[in-house]
């Protein structure tokens, strides 16, 4: 895990590379081509300390398994030899970045409290 502080913000980045690939048995062009779902790997808790007072939005983003994830939109699509124009914007929509979900929290006196003013996207 990364932590850094730039110009008043904190960004955490939090990774984990979890290789299944079972080895020798399976051919890389075989296993790839697949749909990987992802497995459960439990909760993290991510502690953060002397953030001055304020007001701050927390967001989170994700990468990885059907999240920002154009390799599985494309192989929902049936994996067509040739995408057309609608199905690249379709693919980029879907993938563009956003965060999964943003809030409001205020730190005061070393507190944090979340606002539940929150919206999350799929």
């Amino acid at each position: 895990m990364g932590m850094q502080r730039f110009k008043g913000n904190v960004q955490v980045l939090l990774w984990d590379f979890t290789n299944t690939h079972p080895g020798d048995s399976v051919n890389n062009q075989v296993y790839y081509v697949r749909d990987l779902p992802a497995k459960a790997k439990g909760k993290v808790k991510i502690n953060v300390s002397n953030v001055p007072d304020g007001d701050y939005t927390l967001e989170i983003y994700k990468v990885g398994y059907r999240s920002n994830d154009a390799y599985t939109t494309y192989l929902d699509m049936g994996k067509p030899n040739q995408l057309t124009k609608q199905q690249v914007e379709q693919i980029k929509k879907l993938n563009d970045g956003t965060p999964v979900s943003s809030e409001k929290v205020t730190v005061s006196k070393g507190d944090c409290i979340f606002q539940r003013t929150r919206y999350s996207r799929k």
